[in-house]
Parts: structure tokens; sequence; C-alpha cells
């Protein structure tokens, strides 16, 4: 998707293998990375919808419809946000553009129906009540709560991973402002990078923050211009992208 998007493979790869590594000390395979895999996918067909957008393909709404109605059913709160995410953007497409309120109405359509399925479900087995009181209600009577502040100022290094969708934003909505071309894409990562950033709450530690800061890459690509490499540039910080999944490797083992 980076690549796609600064259309320069070194850059790409190179941040992508650095966030890969950041994520890679905090592994841990649960519903977190569930999602944002999903969320990952998200994007990149949004990405494919605005550059085929001349085609009309309803396969791209009806894809995203679809991953987004997943989400819930990994983490409820992440997932309930990317659903009112999907809905304000269909919105914001049909006022646009009213000639899409057809699509944009099967793409919410197709995002809730695997939540009314899970909760018939959940009604059906009789369990609705003991779902609704972990998932829903204990959300308020979490007691193990680290802010967003106490996690920024712990070290140095979390300032850095903290500050950067705070930087993601400034950036977009400068660019936004300024670049009329792109604002609609922009927009719409950025609203997606920011349901995502939901799964940090109310535990907003180092596991859930490097999850957080990933769909942010993206939208700060869109808003950069990238100098070409030089030669020994490029071999350097291959090199070091390199040596990071060397190292990645061998701690497994």
């Amino acid at each position: 998707l980076c690549e796609k998007i600064i259309k320069e493979r070194t850059t790409a790869f190179v941040i992508t293998v650095f966030v890969y590594g950041l994520n890679f000390i905090f592994w841990n395979y649960n519903y977190n990375n569930l999602n944002l895999l999903l969320l990952i996918w998200i994007l990149c067909l949004e990405w494919k919808r605005y550059e085929d957008e001349n085609e009309s393909c309803v396969l791209y709404d009806v894809l995203i419809g679809l991953l987004v109605g997943i989400t819930p059913l990994i983490k409820q709160s992440t997932g309930v946000v990317l659903l009112v995410v999907n809905i304000i953007l269909c919105i914001s497409d049909i006022i646009c553009e009213k000639s899409k309120w057809k699509r944009k109405f099967v793409r919410v359509g197709i995002s809730i129906i695997p939540l009314f399925i899970f909760a018939g479900i959940l009604v059906i087995q009789n369990s609705f009540e003991e779902f609704w009181d972990y998932a829903i209600a204990g959300i308020g009577e979490f007691t193990h709560k680290i802010t967003y502040f106490e996690f920024l100022f712990s070290t140095p290094v979390t300032f850095f991973i903290g500050i950067f969708p705070v930087i993601t934003i400034g950036v977009c909505i400068y660019s936004m402002i300024r670049n009329k071309e792109k604002r609609r894409l922009t927009g719409t990562c950025l609203l997606w990078a920011l349901g995502g950033a939901v799964v940090a709450y109310p535990l907003c530690d180092s596991t859930h923050m490097v999850v957080a800061i990933v769909p942010f890459v993206p939208c700060i690509f869109l808003n950069c211009k990238m100098k070409k490499w030089k030669s020994y540039e490029t071999y350097l910080c291959q090199a070091v992208a390199w040596t990071v999944l060397l190292v990645s490797a061998l701690s497994v083992f």
C-alpha cells in the first residue's frame, strides 16, 4: 500500500520493516492484530477504489462493508467505532455524489448483517446478557487503565510512538486545507486510522499503541513527497532494514 501511494519501493520497504519490527517486540496474536489486518485491507480497498473511481465498481463497497462487519465480532469497541466511521463515510459520499446512494446503502447493510447474525446466535444460546456484561458494560468497569498522557511521558521511546498519530493528524489536516485533489482520500484514510486507534482505549500501553499507529503510516505517506534515493542510500537503508528482519528472526530461536 505504501509503495503504491509514494511510488517508491525502498522507502515503503524500509518503513514497513520498521513498523513490523516495532510490533514484533510486543507481538501478541489476538483480536487487536486481527482487526488491524482487516483495517489494512480496508485501506488497500479504499486506495484501489480511489484509483478506479471511473469504473464505478460496486465490488469495493461490498468488500469494505463485509470487512467492517467482521470487526465487531473480533473486538466490540473497535468494531463499533469502525461501523460508525463506515456510516459517516457513506453519508459523505452520498452527499457529494447522490448517484452512489444505492451502493452506499448496500455497503452499510452488508456491514451490519454479521452483527445481527451474532446477536441472534447470542439470543438463541441465551447468552446475550452475559456477553453484554462482559464486552459492553465491562468497558466502563475496567479498572486497569493507562491514559494516553501516562503512556506518552513514560519513556522517550513511548513519547515518539505516541506523538506520531498527533503529527500525522496535523499533517493530514494541513494537506486537506491546501490540496483539494487528495482531500477526500486523505480524509477517508485518516478517519479509518482514527477509528482503529480506539484499540488503545482504555489500556493505552505499548502492546496496544504499536497496533494503533500502523494505519497512520499510509496516511502520512499520502501527504509526503519523496526525494529520489542515491545508490549508496538505497543499499544502506535496505541493509539496515534486512538487519532488523534478521535480528527479529533470530530472536524467535
